[in-house]
């Protein structure tokens, strides 16, 4: 073993000295994650706080006291225009996002509130949609008044009514929305932590002719493989934990009660679960990334062969973001597709919401997949092919 631990300590001096690589696999992590906790945190608080949004209306002297609830509104500011045209002219040149027309055909027809908007400008349809709830909380007022006035009760008037007893919240659990691309970082970084050493590793030495010199050396060229890939397996996971410390670190402090209710309560045992997904899916990418490089013949045909590898990485772990909101979160089936299973478990780790079989299924097939891809860079550097440049 200890021949394997000097090759896997020179592989780590060899990635020191490479500042790019060694940089990428320990910030790129961090840059990640600050990225994604900054922009979630930007947008949940752009919806969030309310901001004055103006609304220009037409003939708003049809509807004095309506208009007048409008201004009560904090988030509106109320613009009045002269005619339909000039505000659909203002709208077709980005100048406003709604125009209200009052409209009234006679005196005993009722008021008729047009919203003249751009369909396919979101924030209209959510300034639309405010509208229509001041609409209608408008109108409930006027309808309760006719109906106190005639005398029927609010039991008579609303005979079913529904109440809403949501389950509370686990302690333990992060925020759902980060927990649904965490697990898609942790995922990544598995692979890409590994992907800039991996053509390093084997193909790289085969171009600079010092492959030759190591395997004659008196050791055994299954500890030499072993101590690459122990050198692969380590950068992995380095990618891995930072993108969780990261996290851990920066989460609550820039997500804070936006992101975070809850706080980032991540327990013990949740840990301990974490890592026990994270190991074995480290070494299956440790043990892939090994053998690509030793199949390759050089390092421009071992970054094509990895750029491809990593497109069938890339497919489940993207899914992994949205199999949550899917009836497909529990399926069995998951459990043993690779990297689906793993991420689909560390999401449930970070909701506290765990299934123990799939657990032990997805940690099972992950530690059976890197047992092969393992022998399979051992079975490489056996063969004299390994040599092979051109």
């Amino acid at each position: 073993m200890k021949p394997a631990i000097r090759i896997y300590l020179k592989e780590l001096l060899e990635l020191r000295r490479d500042k790019r690589t060694f940089y990428s696999a320990i910030f790129g992590p961090i840059f990640l994650v600050y990225l994604l906790l900054f922009s979630m945190s930007f947008v949940e608080k752009s919806f969030k706080e309310p901001k004055s949004q103006k609304l220009h209306v037409v003939n708003p002297r049809l509807a004095i006291g309506f208009i007048t609830q409008l201004k009560g509104q904090k988030t509106l500011d109320i613009i009045e225009i002269e005619s339909i045209r000039s505000g659909r002219k203002m709208i077709e040149d980005g100048k406003a996002r709604v125009v209200l027309n009052f409209e009234k055909e006679s005196a005993s027809a009722p008021l008729v509130l047009r919203a003249i908007y751009d369909e396919e400008d979101l924030k209209s349809k959510v300034l639309v949609g405010g509208l229509d709830e001041i609409v209608g909380a408008s109108n409930s007022v006027l309808v309760g008044e006719l109906l106190d006035r005639a005398g029927i009760s609010k039991l008579e008037r609303e005979p079913v009514k529904l109440k809403r007893d949501p389950l509370p919240k686990k302690e333990e659990s992060a925020g759902s929305s980060v927990a649904g691309f965490l697990p898609y970082l942790i995922v990544i970084w598995a692979f890409y932590g590994g992907f800039g050493l991996a053509s390093e590793s084997v193909a790289a030495e085969k171009e600079k002719n010092t492959l030759e010199t190591l395997l004659i050396a008196p050791i055994s060229r299954k500890q030499i493989a072993f101590g690459k890939f122990l050198s692969l397996f380590t950068v992995s996971l380095m990618g891995c934990l930072v993108s969780v410390a990261t996290m851990l670190i920066l989460g609550p402090r820039m997500g804070g009660t936006t992101l975070f209710p809850s706080g980032f309560g991540l327990t013990l045992p949740l840990l301990a679960a974490i890592l026990g997904v994270v190991l074995p899916l480290c070494a299956m990418f440790a043990g892939l990334l090994l053998a690509i490089s030793a199949f390759s013949k050089n390092t421009r045909e071992c970054q094509t062969y990895l750029t491809f590898v990593s497109f069938i990485v890339l497919i489940p772990a993207v899914f992994s973001q949205f199999i949550g909101f899917t009836d497909f979160a529990r399926a069995q089936w998951v459990a043993f597709v690779p990297v689906l299973n793993s991420a689909t478990i560390l999401r449930q780790a970070l909701l506290g919401q765990i299934d123990s079989t799939m657990a032990l299924i997805t940690v099972a097939s992950s530690c059976l997949l890197a047992a092969v891809a393992i022998y399979f860079a051992m079975r490489m550097f056996l063969k004299e092919s390994i040599l092979t440049k051109s």
